[in-house]
């Protein structure tokens, strides 16, 4: 899978969790300490989490971190 693809099933999976879990892209960007211009990037494909705030976006949304790097149709 290209770098491409990854940031773009990482987009959409952070997008649907994030509305599933009512989390507003301001919100999420507070929790996070990030600027939301930067969540709306990571929604939009232009740019990836690191390692750590994958992790920690996952604990807010209440998903594994596979969840948002997982290729399947259905990620656990």
């Amino acid at each position: 899978m290209t770098e491409i693809a990854t940031k773009s099933i990482l987009g959409e999976r952070l997008r649907v969790a994030r509305k599933e879990a009512k989390f507003t892209i301001a919100r999420l960007a507070r929790e996070l300490g990030v600027d939301p211009r930067t969540v709306a990037g990571w929604q939009s494909g232009r740019s990836a989490p690191s390692l750590d705030r994958l992790i920690k976006i996952a604990r807010l949304l209440k998903k594994p971190p596979s969840y948002f790097v997982n290729d399947e149709e259905q990620a656990a």
